[in-house]
């Protein structure tokens, strides 16, 4: 990571790290990946069009959704509050480029 979040992120990247070999984070990240995976497989049987299907979109939205409500508390409860902030911005700004229809609810409830 570069730029205006990188002193954020060397502050907690132990810890991220520490969280991302924990079973439960383990569990979120297969179950997410699982559901990633039937949306790309989805996308290449419509001869590998970007995602403009409304319905991938809001799979891999609601996935996404799912992923954050998972690993947010281990984050938040590990890491601690302003950890989770840098993951929400960092998730925001990604998902803007890929999924800019994708309401994030998970990173704002709670």
């Amino acid at each position: 990571m570069c730029g205006i979040g990188n002193q954020q992120f060397k502050e907690h990247a132990d810890c991220f790290s520490r969280v991302e070999n924990r079973a439960d984070y383990i569990h979120c990240r297969s179950v997410a990946g699982q559901e990633m995976d039937k949306a790309t497989n989805k996308k290449y049987e419509n001869n590998g069009e970007k995602f403009n299907d409304k319905n991938q979109q809001s799979q891999l939205c609601f996935t996404m959704n799912n992923y954050l409500d998972c690993c947010r508390p281990l984050v938040e409860r590990s890491c601690g509050s302003k950890a989770w902030e840098l993951v929400a911005k960092i998730t925001r700004d990604s998902l803007r480029v890929s999924l800019p229809d994708c309401v994030l609810t998970s990173l704002e409830n709670g």
